[in-house]
């Protein structure tokens, strides 16, 4: 048996969230309905592991997630309990932040996806701890004095680490340099990383890297255990040169006037090293004067006025270099932005709570070719209206500040006409009278994986998408979900409708590119919803059928 003493939970967010839920308690657990439960136990190195707290975090593609629905502390003996649960889509999470534990879902950063049918009890689910690397070291100025309070970012140099990492975090780096300027980075899977601090001193780099370089090319990589500490991973801040500005103006392109209260753009379109790539992004509005960013280092730079800005104006990015002195003169020529305007409806919606929600929908568009999209908030009357277009081809989403995304759109009309996925608007064009047609979706589709023909490899995972099959163009995207260990999955806010059902298989790739590659072409099922009900489906894999098999080759 292994004693463990928990530490302060890093991840604030499902602790912060939570409301006070007694130990293996449910907040449900007064309902009628509420009847799964879940017994499993955490180990270490294959042994019991006591005093572990694990929650149960209801999985959701939403933001903020909502809180845990339950919460047990492990025995002596590693076991815990959770009981009065409601059936669903979860995420079991041991909440150990020194220690690694491999995730099942890289939406999460450990722990295993489940899903709960109704009044059942899941039982033998094992959660793994393996014991975290640890990188600590200190940085300091140029003259040796403590760089306090900076972020220190670490990146995997191995596709094998990848592959055991969520695909995205919520939000920067969780450590930092304390007041000695020392750093202590724990719970890292083995592998090699590269290490770095981020700045905004003036004339410094955006990053530096271990042992002090600018260029991540020239980075020392560092090699990490697991349960071993990596010591004096030190990095030295290069000496602060002098920075330079840029300035110029916004100006109307048709009168030649400047444009006052305008946001202004720059990114970095290569440093002095040679090295293109965003290395740095900063907006700004001016009051009319014209713009002025400072603490520039040589390279070459793009100013801009950001899609984002909701602007009535649109400008060509202008390039410039700075080479030894200040640059002035800059002036990015603006025209007249197109705009989308139109009206949200619910299709077939009476309900009076349905409706009341249009208020926290929220409708963006996003250039066909990719790039930052820009969005609006729908009134309590359903209207909106997005500014500052170039002219261009645009693809409608649709979202929800609700934890639920129950909205979905259907598509979009102009002038009575259909669209066919997208929209084309000429410059300064003003486009009026859209009716983005949206369904309310309450309905769920249970499912279940079926495996033949042999056994998936280590480390494969399996998704499952539903996509609307009776709007040909419509939705652009559908609702992902992962199948747990059992092969179980439920996808749930649907509305009424044909939907296909697609199965995606996944496995480590063994060098390279992406971290999880598909294999074999993806499984379709059709399948009838209505929202308010519960449909269910079973999707056969089979590991000897000719086209899984080449596509493992």
């Amino acid at each position: 048996m292994r004693i463990f003493t928990p530490i302060a939970v890093s991840a604030a967010i499902l602790l912060c969230a939570a409301p006070d839920i007694r130990a293996g308690q449910s907040p449900a657990a007064a309902s009628q309905e509420a009847k799964c439960a879940i017994t499993g136990r955490v180990t270490i190195e294959n042994e019991g592991a006591s005093g572990i707290a694990v929650v149960l975090q209801p999985a959701s593609s939403s933001w903020p997630l909502p809180p845990p629905v339950a919460r047990a502390t492990t025995d002596k003996e590693g076991r815990f309990q959770m009981n009065n649960l409601p059936d669903g889509r979860y995420y079991l999470v041991p909440l150990a932040p020194a220690y690694f534990a491999p995730t099942e879902d890289r939406m999460i950063a450990s722990g295993k996806p489940v899903t709960l049918m109704k009044g059942e009890t899941l039982e033998g689910i094992e959660l793994k701890l393996i014991p975290g690397g640890v990188i600590t070291g200190r940085v300091t100025t140029a003259g040796g004095q403590p760089v306090i309070g900076r972020e220190i970012y670490t990146r995997p140099t191995d596709p094998r680490v990848l592959q055991q990492l969520p695909v995205a975090s919520a939000g920067g780096s969780r450590f930092k340099t304390d007041d000695r300027g020392v750093y202590r980075i724990y719970g890292l899977p083995a592998g090699r990383y590269i290490v770095s601090v981020r700045s905004d001193t003036p004339g410094q780099p955006e990053s530096v890297f271990h042992p002090g370089v600018t260029e991540e090319s020239r980075a020392r990589p560092i090699d990490v255990m697991a349960g071993k500490v990596v010591e004096n991973v030190d990095i030295k801040a290069p000496p602060i040169t002098r920075g330079y500005e840029a300035r110029g103006r916004v100006v109307d392109e048709a009168t030649g006037q400047p444009l006052p209260k305008i946001m202004v753009g720059l990114y970095a379109v290569e440093n002095a090293g040679g090295k293109a790539g965003l290395i740095l992004n900063r907006e700004l509005i001016y009051e009319g004067e014209g713009f002025r960013f400072t603490h520039l280092a040589p390279g070459r730079y793009s100013v801009y006025v950001p899609i984002y800005s909701r602007s009535e104006y649109y400008g060509d990015e202008v390039v410039f270099e700075v080479i030894d002195q200040d640059v002035t003169g800059l002036e990015i020529k603006a025209r007249r932005a197109a705009s989308l305007s139109g009206v949200v409806v619910i299709d077939g919606a009476r309900d009076s709570a349905v409706l009341s929600d249009l208020s926290r929908l929220q409708v963006s568009v996003g250039k066909l070719t990719g790039g930052v999209g820009i969005g609006a908030q729908v009134g309590a009357d359903g209207r909106f209206r997005i500014p500052g277009l170039p002219p261009d081809k645009f693809q409608f989403h649709l979202s929800s500040i609700s934890q639920r995304q129950r909205y979905s759109l259907l598509g979009v009309e102009r002038d009575g006409v259909r669209l066919p996925g997208w929209i084309e608007v000429a410059a300064g064009e003003q486009v009026t009278g859209l009716r983005l047609i949206v369904a309310y979706g309450a309905g769920v589709v249970r499912g279940q994986v079926q495996i033949v023909g042999g056994a998936l490899p280590d480390g494969a995972r399996l998704s499952v998408s539903a996509h609307r099959a009776d709007l040909p163009g419509w939705p652009i995207s559908g609702s992902v979900v992962s199948v747990d260990a059992r092969g179980r999955f439920l996808i749930e806010d649907l509305a009424t409708g044909i939907y296909e059902i697609l199965l995606t298989t996944f496995v480590p790739s063994p060098s390279g590119g992406t971290p999880l590659s598909p294999i074999g072409p993806r499984i379709r099922q059709t399948i009838s919803v209505t929202s308010g009900a519960e449909s269910q489906v079973t999707i056969v894999l089979d590991l000897n059928a000719s086209s899984v098999k080449e596509g493992k080759r």
